[in-house]
């Protein structure tokens, strides 16, 4: 709890021991009580976050609701450009909306704080996602950098990703497992130290999109080891959708299946869209390089 959810103790008490529909009724219920008259109902919440009215998997529950922040985002630049047109008293709606997103991005981090609890299993095979988006909902986190995994390529139970699908027995991945410890200080560091979304809002009045686009060129700025990546990568980043593939390469997108494409342009849609799900992922990246330097031994990035 050393993050920018911190304060919201009684919150994180509250899901102690729920399951994940027990969970987003209380959430649901948060959001209607903070933002009563300018936000969407409890019910409305429900619908979005359990679809079905049943407990999900807290990965998916953790996609529902980066779904639902995307729509935030998206209405808070609506709104932005049509601010002359509201009606009085809702000229602030912009703000609102981005408070709301502040709020998800705080209940994610609490989601992910608690006691391990029984997950729901993930089906293995392709054929049970429906379609790219579901696709998605599998993709990991990969357990020696940064990139994501696509549950297709999930046949252990460890996840890795295109780079570093390697025995656990190598020399490589010993060694990178046992970098883990460092990277996980330097991420905590970080934590403490790169402006929150909101706090770029709040501090800068400029959207994170614009902020975080600027600091990955600046080489003395909060991300030096992932400028210095992305320069060594030749990766031109100028969007959104530009930061995320640049962080995800490389995917040898000619061995994929039309499905597996499919889901991988999603997530790249995903992410550019809601600009705020890259601050995890940017700080991610950032303490995995910021260790990497501190050994002297070359490998795999």
């Amino acid at each position: 709890m050393r993050s920018s959810a911190k304060d919201e103790i009684a919150l994180r008490d509250a899901l102690i021991g729920k399951n994940s529909i027990q969970a987003v009724k209380i959430i649901a219920a948060e959001f209607e009580r903070r933002f009563e008259g300018k936000g969407r109902s409890a019910l409305d919440i429900i619908k979005v976050l359990a679809p079905r009215g049943k407990a999900v998997s807290w990965v998916t529950l953790d996609t529902y609701i980066c779904d639902l922040c995307r729509r935030f985002s998206q209405m808070a630049d609506m709104l932005g450009r049509q601010r002359q047109f509201l009606g009085e008293g809702w000229e602030d709606m912009p703000e609102v909306q981005h408070r709301q997103i502040d709020f998800f991005d705080k209940v994610r981090l609490v989601i992910r704080s608690l006691p391990k609890r029984k997950d729901y299993k993930l089906p293995e095979e392709s054929s049970d996602y429906a379609a790219a988006n579901d696709k998605v909902r599998g993709f990991e986190t990969c357990f020696l950098c940064w990139r994501s995994v696509s549950r297709t390529l999930q046949e252990k139970k460890t996840p890795l990703c295109y780079v570093h699908d390697i025995m656990s027995t190598s020399k490589e991945y010993r060694r990178r497992k046992g970098m883990r410890k460092r990277m996980q200080e330097i991420f905590a560091k970080l934590e403490n130290t790169v402006p929150t979304p909101a706090d770029v809002r709040d501090a800068n009045k400029l959207h994170p999109r614009d902020f975080y686009l600027r600091e990955i060129h600046v080489l003395n700025g909060h991300f030096p080891a992932l400028t210095q990546y992305l320069y060594e990568q030749n990766a031109h980043v100028a969007t959104p959708d530009g930061l995320v593939r640049a962080l995800e390469h490389p995917i040898p997108f000619d061995k994929l299946t039309k499905a597996e494409k499919a889901a991988w342009e999603f997530h790249f849609e995903d992410f550019g869209a809601y600009f705020e799900l890259n601050y995890e992922r940017m700080l991610l990246a950032e303490a995995w390089l910021q260790a990497e330097s501190e050994y002297k031994h070359g490998g795999k990035r």
